[in-house]
């Protein structure tokens, strides 16, 4: 559960009582970590939600196992010091959480392009997502997102059209199979079968010869045509023959055309715990590829059950797909108004403050503009000692003066 806090902010289990939170303990009912923190990635949630699985066999087996999975995934990154870094982070919490992307947004990018040329989808969509998240403004990233998620939905249909053939294959085979028996028994009949009221027509048999044992009607060979118009001869009105006019048919291999009428969008919402709604309709967003009309939309993004964010509406509009390129992915981003947090000093001497992330009070809330919905700073005194705190959007810090 420490892993999990420290990676989201929040314990996994949460509950408005003691009765819920223990509910979901006994359920193992939790967010994943990269559900409620983007930036965290599918990598470190799958490490942490391993830690916290229901069932023993599927945790790892000992702390020095876990150890070495942590250990493993910050060597992938580039980390080979975590000490160093945790000495650099206490030192500029808030220079570290800017550079922070800078150093890993590269090399997520690198794992997850040769993860893409191995056919690892997954593995590779969880690192373009969490470089995304740490880099949202990155228009480059979201447009190997799309790319991925088009390729992956293309190599599904491939999937379920090669499950098609197949099944296709054995019912033809299966037709054809009960075809030559039937035909095999048939061949199996005995002459005696045209007294039973089966006339004996054999495989030897000639097709003249068949014909002729069989009464044929007479069929003129000639047809009225009523819909003709009519010639105006002594003997009646006469009727040119032909075959009927048939309806051409499209041909099978004709280019489909192409409704450009529609297109492709990926919305990304940030934060990721945000719920959107698309023209008046709730809709599940995250990872997903939407087909919507080409023209405006109505969006409206909040977090709910939360006091960190404001609600924004805003006409998105999507435009049409160039001619060229029919299936391109439209890149959409939306973000909710991130509320300012507040800071408050108690317990001061006079003419004594505390500043945080440039901001200074003496006693009255001062508020503090805020990136995320959390925010980890240090605020310093005046007497020269320091606290570290962490900051909520839309809530009050208050930093009790030290005694003595």
């Amino acid at each position: 559960m420490l892993l999990y806090e420290c990676l989201v902010g929040h314990l996994p289990f949460e509950g408005r009582n003691p009765a819920q939170v223990l509910r979901r303990v006994l359920a193992g009912d939790f967010e994943p970590a990269d559900r409620e923190e983007p930036t965290v990635g599918q990598r470190w949630a799958r490490i942490a939600g391993a830690a916290l699985a229901l069932e023993p066999a599927d945790r790892p087996p000992t702390a020095a196992a876990l150890g070495a999975m942590i250990d493993q995934e910050l060597e992938a990154l580039g980390i080979r010091e975590p000490r160093l870094e945790l000495v650099d982070y206490f030192d500029d919490p808030e220079g570290y959480a800017e550079r922070l992307p800078e150093r890993i947004v590269p090399t997520l990018l690198t794992r997850g392009e040769k993860e893409r040329r191995e056919g690892r989808a997954q593995e590779a969509a969880g690192d373009f997502n969490r470089a995304l998240a740490l880099k949202p403004d990155d228009l480059s990233i979201l447009k190997r997102v799309s790319a991925l998620s088009a390729h992956t939905a293309w190599r599904q249909r491939g999937v379920r059209m090669g499950a098609i053939v197949v099944g296709s294959l054995a019912l033809g085979g299966t037709a054809f199979g009960v075809t030559r028996l039937v035909k095999g028994d048939e061949r199996a009949l005995p002459a005696t079968s045209a007294r039973a009221g089966f006339p004996d027509v054999r495989p030897e048999t000639s097709a003249t010869t068949a014909q002729s044992a069989m009464p044929v009607e007479p069929v003129p060979s000639t047809a009225p045509n009523p819909t003709a118009a009519p010639s105006g001869t002594a003997d009646g009105p006469t009727v040119p023959v032909g075959p009927a006019p048939v309806a051409p048919t499209p041909s099978a291999t004709a280019e489909p055309k192409v409704d450009t009428g529609q297109r492709k969008v990926q919305i990304v919402v940030t934060p990721a715990a945000a719920k959107l709604r698309l023209d008046g309709v709730p809709t599940s967003w995250f990872g997903k590829t939407l087909t919507l009309p080409v023209g405006p939309h109505q969006t409206w993004v909040n977090v709910v059950d939360s006091d960190c964010c404001e609600a924004v509406s805003k006409t998105i509009h999507v435009t049409a797909p160039p001619d060229d390129d029919p299936d391109q992915i439209l890149g959409l981003q939306l973000r909710v108004k991130i509320k300012p947090a507040r800071v408050a000093l108690n317990g001061a001497p006079d003419g004594q403050t505390v500043t945080c992330n440039g901001k200074t009070t003496g006693g009255a809330p001062v508020s503090i503009q805020m990136r995320t919905v959390e925010m980890p700073v240090t605020c310093q005194l005046s007497n020269g000692k320091q606290r570290a705190v962490k900051l909520r959007a839309g809530g009050t810090v208050v930093i009790q003066w030290p005694a003595g």
